[in-house]
């Protein structure tokens, strides 16, 4: 059968002592367990000895904890097995999860969720897995597609990526969803439209995935570039997506037999030669906002067989939409560490903050990242970054490039000038935040000593603390000789117990504001 091991067991090292139990249990039951004991760091890259022990595994269980998918080597490994199992039937099959937490949230993609063992019971697992591994004749190894011819880009792991496991299998999910075993192959599918503002990682988001998942596409990965809004006439848009298809043509077909043709009898030859080939995975990368229904589907490929992802900063509701967000939790950590591990308590705390006041906005973080490298002390480097100028210098030069390269009124600017007023309200300097027209800023006519009434700016977003930054604010201008009018400071009190989630919070308190001073 070619499988030197019965199960490849995949886990996070925190988890080590549940799994080395349920190894003894499957070892008991004779079979043979492949269990890699020594821990891999986040960015680490995948060894040699983890990719044939899988190659040469029936199975891949996953132990999938919490702790699971946020670590880059297990997801590297559950996608190695879903895409080797996913080739030769369904990857339930031979992808194989052992959940020990209450619920099943975490655990993607959702076609495991099928066929969970729970942890509480890991005689009643292994018997489980001994059952199917019995039913299984060849290693994982066999049935991986070699690695799928590129073309238009040059596909290369990045140790930046943060694993954004969630995307990536979101991103899965919306190219295939349109499957059915009759008509598979039939037909060309609705593109999957991955849209964010610049900065936030689309293209190395769709690169990684197109790495990960290859296998699946044997037919190829062709990548177009469509150069977003640097192009502002659509006479040059459509020249661009027209050399773009034609260089794919000629890596594709060759350059005498399109210089020979037509360009759309070379296009027609194009999606034809991707057809025979099998499944393949187009990216259309950076397409410019709002363009009309014709240009749109003029960029889409017409290839039966093809799965299409399309980047860019805004919606198109042809498509199935997915949202990047702002990298959160360890993912942000991650990329602000990537280059030098924070040590101790106090370093730790230090790059917390600076993820707060970035806002866990990925390109942010990378160049924070870049300016910690070489630094002696990275606690005070990263106070120093952490510093409410640093942080205001940072987003003013985003917002400074982006104006002068696409304008005030587009998109990037109006997202870099809100994550700058987002920064200084964080600060406390909602003064500098009214200044940029603050979503959550609200002007407030305080009275000062003399009875004169001082407008102020007050930020009006989440609590911090515990304590609801209406009241905190109010008690900051106080020291300042300035008092929130009775009235006002009754709408705030009442306000303060209200779930921020549920309601569209800035637009009472407006409401409220007016209601309490009206003469």
């Amino acid at each position: 059968s070619g499988a030197e091991f019965d199960v490849f067991l995949s886990y996070t090292h925190a988890d080590a002592a549940p799994v080395a139990d349920l190894q003894a249990r499957l070892e008991a039951r004779g079979l043979q367990v492949f269990r890699d004991e020594h821990a891999i760091g986040a960015f680490e890259s995948i060894s040699e000895r983890l990719a044939v022990g899988l190659a040469r595994s029936k199975t891949l269980v996953a132990y999938y904890s919490r702790r699971y998918p946020t670590r880059r080597a297990c997801q590297w490994e559950l996608t190695r097995a879903f895409v080797a199992a996913g080739t030769s039937g369904r990857p339930a099959d031979r992808v194989l999860v052992v959940n020990p937490e209450p619920g099943v949230d975490h655990i993607v993609p959702v076609q495991l969720r099928d066929r969970l063992m729970a942890g509480g019971d890991l005689d009643a697992a292994a018997d489980a897995i001994a059952a199917t591994t019995a039913t299984v004749d060849t290693a994982l190894g066999q049935a991986t597609v070699p690695r799928p011819p590129q073309y238009g880009r040059t596909l290369v792991p990045s140790p930046r990526f943060t694993d954004r496991y969630e995307t990536l299998w979101s991103l899965h999910a919306g190219l295939h969803a349109h499957e059915d075993p009759i008509v598979a192959d039939a037909y060309v599918a609705t593109p999957v439209v991955l849209w964010a503002t610049g900065g936030m990682g689309k293209s190395l988001a769709v690169e990684e995935y197109a790495l990960r998942f290859g296998g699946l596409y044997p037919g190829g990965i062709y990548w177009l570039s469509a150069a977003g809004d640097q192009l502002t006439a659509p006479a040059q848009a459509a020249t661009q997506r027209a050399s773009q298809y034609r260089s794919l043509a000629e890596a594709v077909l060759g350059t005498a037999i399109v210089a020979a043709a037509s360009p759309d009898e070379a296009l027609t030859r194009l999606f034809r030669a991707a057809e025979l080939a099998g499944p393949s995975l187009w990216v259309i990368d950076d397409l410019a906002v709002s363009l009309d229904d014709d240009e749109y589907r003029a960029w889409l490929p017409r290839a039966a067989g093809s799965h299409c992802v399309i980047t860019t900063r805004g919606r198109y509701p042809q498509g199935r939409d997915i949202d990047l967000h702002v990298l959160v939790g360890q993912d942000a950590l991650d990329l602000l560490t990537s280059r030098i591990e924070p040590a101790g308590d106090d370093e730790h705390a230090a790059a917390h903050e600076v993820v707060g006041l970035l806002g866990g906005h990925a390109m942010a973080l990378d160049i924070a990242a870049e300016n910690l490298v070489s630094k002696v002390n990275l606690a005070s480097s990263l106070d120093q970054l952490g510093d409410p100028g640093a942080a205001r210098d940072l987003y003013r030069e985003v917002l400074a490039e982006r104006e002068a390269r696409l304008g005030p009124d587009h998109p990037d600017t109006a997202d870099a000038t809100s994550r700058l007023a987002t920064t200084l309200q964080r600060l406390g300097d909602w003064e500098g935040a009214a200044e940029l027209g603050a979503p959550y800023v609200v002007t407030v006519p305080l009275e000062a000593a003399d009875g004169q009434r001082v407008p102020r700016p007050f930020n009006i977003g989440p609590a911090v603390a515990g304590v609801h930054p209406l009241a905190a604010q109010a008690k900051i201008y106080r020291e300042r000789g300035l008092t929130v009018p009775a009235p006002v400071m009754e709408s705030f009190q009442k306000l303060a117990d209200i779930a921020l989630a549920s309601v569209d919070f800035p637009a009472l308190v407006r409401y409220a504001l007016e209601e309490a001073t009206e003469d």
